[in-house]
């Protein structure tokens, strides 16, 4: 009824457009009834494609949804387009039937009802239509949930440091894979990575697939590799997906959009990206490695790869210039295809210098929601059988070229996914045990030369366990993190709670539960471990600071371990032997140290200072160890940097009048001065 209810609105809206005798705003008001009927149009589309309405996690995955064919979609909404003006043309004709005063009291009627119908609707899936949807309404409220999953909330920097201070750790593990695992493990291998594009595991006959013979070369992968099964993914889409597992974590935002408002590409100089998270890549630099990270297209999916601390990013450009292109051809295509994508990465790390480990990731594109498969399974009636059967050919013809390479020797192979499958309704045929959310087991394989075969159960972990289990394998215990979860061996909180947008789904031992379906005895465990989620997640957010052009003072909040740098010129000549910088402490709250490094042509002198029993909005004075001779106008530069604290502290700036910069701790250049004194 709702829906018939949405097209007597479009209709009635269209009908009082046309009574408008002027042109233009006979226009502009018909660009109303036009826009619903486009978003109207655009829902039953997707209903066919997916079953069910526009889910949020479709905006937060338009990252991908560019490379995806939609020309029935758009095919469908220029023929709606082109019977929408027919029929105004038509209406327009018979215009004077209709009266103004009984289409006015029949829209606000309808309104009435349509209020009382589409009040407390259930929030689309993307799965099924629920009791209560509508293409319209639903569509907007999947728009005002999803502006609310990345939101530009205000966060004050002592909430912020005392966030960050709750989830730091300086270990990767305690327990981590086992010795009987790890006997035949090579010294410093190299680490491949495969994140398949939205695979669940029950695919596969490993995993106990309904449909036998879908992915032949990954089952028998699977018998020569630890098999981890019970695992969940901890999050989608796909940069969720991606990030989480590399850092350990859920996020608020995405990664990079249209809008400009993803983590890739905030505007920094008016906004402060909250915090910076380690990645496996980061944490495996100091230790010798190299990373790489390998992908079918270029654009959105590689600018938000290139925030996440990978050497190298190598997407469609690269890797089709180099390896791919044929003497002939001038135009790339939209996306490798799998097959290439596999090929031309075996080729760049074969020909990778052998003096360092390499740690390589790849994501594929061929398994996205919404395509079919090159390779037909069974009678080919289903895209989600096909694109997998698909898949396992053109990564079954990797893995033999692997066990070929000399890379063989010194190479551990992980594969795994970035999310689940995207539960729509080829995918529910073809495995009706499938659950109507998206968070289902999903593979992962471990692969080396010599490892032995063996079943693990994860009880319901998920994938936040991925970064602290890989670095444990590797050995390496010691590292600043904010990692939520812990390794397979390990127990925590956190990592049996798996989180889309502000939907949150319990794993454990058996099954997974939606929030409603939570047995009672787990609830309060629950909600606990989504209350600290949500403040994991606020870490995404951004603070928001003043104009950086303004004539006023301005104060710059400093974290553990920021700091800011700058230069200024001597007033007079003389040996300096103290310097003062203004500071705020926030009315003597501040706890801490800092330091102040100041340098000229070279010669530094280095010293800290105590933020107990500093002076709020005065200069904070620190003794040289040795005096620093300087001439009149001599170039100073300096690094004021805080060590450690937890209470709020920030350096003061002043319009600039010598045309110097400060450098701010997201690395930001502003025309400001910090407010220095010199002590002769």
């Amino acid at each position: 009824m709702v829906c018939v209810i949405e097209l007597a609105v479009i209709d009635l809206l269209t009908k009082l457009a046309l009574r408008i005798r002027h042109v233009a705003p006979r226009s502009l008001a018909l660009l109303v009834p036009a826009t619903l009927g486009v978003v109207y149009t655009a829902q039953l589309y997707a209903t066919w494609v997916s079953g069910g309405f526009i889910p949020p996690i479709a905006f937060a995955n338009s990252e991908v949804t560019g490379l995806v064919s939609f020309s029935g979609a758009y095919r469908l909404l220029a023929a709606f387009l082109a019977s929408f003006v027919a029929y105004a043309v038509w209406q327009r004709k018979r215009i004077e039937r209709t009266s103004i005063p009984a289409a006015t009291a029949g829209l606000v009627g309808l309104a009435a009802v349509y209020a009382l119908l589409v009040y407390n609707q259930p929030l689309a899936r993307g799965i099924v239509i629920a009791k209560g949807e509508a293409p319209v309404s639903s569509f907007v409220h999947s728009v005002v949930i999803y502006a609310g999953m990345g939101s530009r909330v205000k966060v004050d920097a002592a909430g912020l440091d005392a966030i960050r201070s709750s989830f730091t750790r300086r270990s990767v593990y305690q327990h981590g894979f086992p010795e009987d695992i790890t006997r035949s493990l090579p010294e410093r291998p190299n680490v491949i990575v495969i994140f398949a594009e939205g695979m669940s595991a029950r695919w596969m006959d490993t995993y106990g697939s309904l449909n036998p013979g879908v992915t032949p070369n990954l089952d028998r992968l699977a018998d020569g590799s630890l098999v981890f099964t019970n695992y969940y993914n901890h999050t989608a889409a796909t940069f969720r997906g991606l990030r989480g597992q590399l850092t350990s974590g859920h996020q608020e935002t995405d990664g990079y959009n249209d809008e400009g408002t993803g983590i890739a590409q905030r505007d920094v100089s008016q906004d402060v990206t909250a915090i910076p998270r380690a990645t496996v890549p980061t944490i495996l630099k100091p230790h010798g490695y190299r990373s790489m990270f390998f992908l079918s297209q270029q654009e959105y999916v590689n600018n938000m790869i290139e925030t996440l601390g990978f050497d190298r990013t190598l997407g469609r450009d690269y890797l089709y210039d180099t390896y791919l292109r044929k003497p002939g051809e001038t135009a790339r295509p939209v996306h490798l295809s799998d097959l290439q994508l596999f090929d031309a990465m075996l080729l760049e790390l074969e020909a990778q210098p052998t003096d360092k480990p390499f740690f390589a990731a790849v994501y594929n594109f061929q398994t996205h929601a919404f395509l079919d498969g090159e390779v037909k399974y069974g009678d080919g009636g289903n895209q989600v059988l096909n694109r997998f059967h698909a898949f396992d050919r053109d990564v079954g013809h990797f893995i033999q070229r692997l066990m070929e390479s000399p890379l063989h020797e010194n190479t551990v192979l992980v594969f795994t996914s970035d999310h689940s499958t995207f539960p729509d309704p080829f995918a529910v045929k073809a495995d009706g045990r499938m659950p109507l959310y998206f968070v289902d087991p999903i593979p992962l394989l471990i692969y080396w030369k010599g490892v032995e075969h063996r079943s693990i159960n994860l009880m319901g972990k998920n994938s936040l366990d991925l970064a602290p289990s890989l670095l444990s394998l590797l050995g390496v215990r010691e590292a600043h993190n904010l990692f939520m979860g812990c390794t397979f061996f390990e127990q925590c909180t956190l990592d049996r709670i798996s989180n889309i947008g502000d939907e949150y789904i319990l794993t454990d031992p058996q099954r997974s539960y939606s929030a409603f379906q939570v047995p009672e005895a787990q609830l309060a465990s629950f909600g606990h471990a989504r209350d600290v989620i949500e403040r994991y997640k606020s870490m995404d957010l951004i603070i928001e600071t003043p104009n950086v052009t303004s004539k006023e003072p301005i104060p710059h909040m400093l974290l553990r371990n920021e700091a800011v740098l700058g230069s200024f010129q001597s007033p007079k000549a003389g040996d300096v032997r103290a310097v003062g910088i203004k500071i705020g402490n926030f009315g003597g709250t501040s706890d801490g140290n800092v330091s102040l490094k100041v340098c000229k042509a070279g010669t530094c002198r280095a010293s800290t200072a105590s933020m107990v029993g500093s002076v709020d909005n005065d200069y904070l004075q620190f003794y040289l160890p040795e005096p620093l001779r300087v001439a009149t106008g001599d170039a100073i530069t300096f690094t004021f940097r805080r060590i450690d604290g937890t209470k709020p502290l920030a350096m003061w700036s002043y319009p600039g009048s010598t045309g110097s910069e400060l450098t701010l701790p997201n690395a930001t250049k502003v025309p400001r001065d910090a407010k220095i004194a010199l002590t002769f």
